[in-house]
């Protein structure tokens, strides 16, 4: 690879943000799982009648 070809390459990634989207994925994963969380303890509320403080998931990430 010439230096020409690497520093367009370069200029290339720089420009296109490629932290920002990896960083805003995983915001977005964080969000969904925050909601997820949130309409589970709003349903649970709702049917069963009584706060439940903390619902714990095994192998949730999976």
């Amino acid at each position: 690879m010439t230096t020409v070809d690497f520093a367009m390459r370069l200029e290339g990634y720089m420009i296109s943000d490629v932290d920002g989207v990896i960083t805003n994925y995983a915001q977005g994963i964080v969000d969904l799982k925050k909601k997820l969380a949130e309409l589970i303890h709003s349903k649970l509320d709702t049917t069963a009648g009584y706060h439940i403080p903390k619902i714990i998931y095994t192998n949730f990430d999976h």
